[in-house]
């Protein structure tokens, strides 16, 4: 093992995607895209680069979702989310990818716990990647993912990753100390954030997308810049596992299948 890092070298951008969980798979598909340091100016240009050829607007968040095709065609969209997707790969960007069953967090608060559930998942993933390459990072949370933002990265900068009491086993909280800090942002504050909104909503597309579509382009551009796919729970539930059994199938079918963790 390298050793420990005494500055950050990474940033890692944690975010959501809200494509419907009961579209094809039970899932929420929940990522973190982890980008050195040194290849975040880079990175940020290239954005701008493609914004402007694609005819985006400057006060136009650019998304996995295209904007109205008045204003910038679905041809251009699509072009500039592949061009993207390079542009991760050739910043050594690496992302972490956590689907959450929708029957977990169904009926819990707060709103968005079934996201902070994922992250958690991501925090942990990434904190083990960043020890084991003697690294440090800093993390930006979407704010558009729903209440208790805040709070959330309050208790992991504060507690790390706290596990609830569940019946004999005590309350157990595990450090990150990988992490240097956390901060909030949105797909309108910085051009970086847009790559892990498309990097995410590319994912899920293999994920969810309807037998038919076309996810051929797709689908290399994300397993060249995948780290590793989780499932929370890790273990599933009986009642969960032809859940998992066919999202699995489907990441298989992706050549994303190798990238997933986990005991089954």
């Amino acid at each position: 093992m390298a050793p420990a890092a005494t500055e950050p070298g990474y940033l890692l951008l944690l975010d959501e995607s809200r494509i419907e969980a009961t579209r094809r798979l039970p899932f929420l598909v929940t990522g973190g895209l982890l980008v050195p340091l040194s290849c975040v100016h880079s990175l940020s240009s290239d954005i701008s680069r493609i914004r402007l050829t694609a005819g985006y607007p400057d006060d136009l968040p650019f998304k996995w979702h295209g904007p109205p095709a008045e204003i910038v065609t679905p041809a251009a969209h699509a072009r500039a989310k592949n061009e993207l997707l390079r542009a991760c790969e050739t910043a050594s960007a690496r992302l972490f990818v956590t689907l959450v069953h929708a029957g977990i967090a169904a009926g819990r608060a707060p709103e968005n716990q079934d996201v902070q559930f994922g992250w958690n998942t991501i925090l942990r993933s990434v904190d083990d990647f960043l020890t084991e390459n003697a690294g440090l990072s800093l993390v930006q949370v979407d704010q558009s993912s729903g209440a208790g933002t805040m709070n959330y990265i309050e208790e992991k900068s504060e507690s790390g990753l706290v596990y609830p009491a569940v019946g004999t086993r005590p309350e157990r909280r595990v450090p990150l100390a990988t992490v240097a800090g956390f901060s909030v942002s949105s797909a309108r504050s910085s051009r970086i954030a847009s790559a892990v909104d498309v990097t995410l909503g590319a994912s899920a597309f293999c994920i969810n997308a309807a037998p038919g579509e076309a996810v051929s382009a797709v689908a290399p551009a994300v397993a060249a810049i995948i780290e590793g796919v989780q499932f929370y729970p890790l273990e599933p539930l009986p009642v969960f596992k032809p859940a998992y059994d066919e999202a699995i199938r489907v990441l298989r079918g992706h050549s994303l299948g190798a990238r997933v963790r986990g005991p089954f």
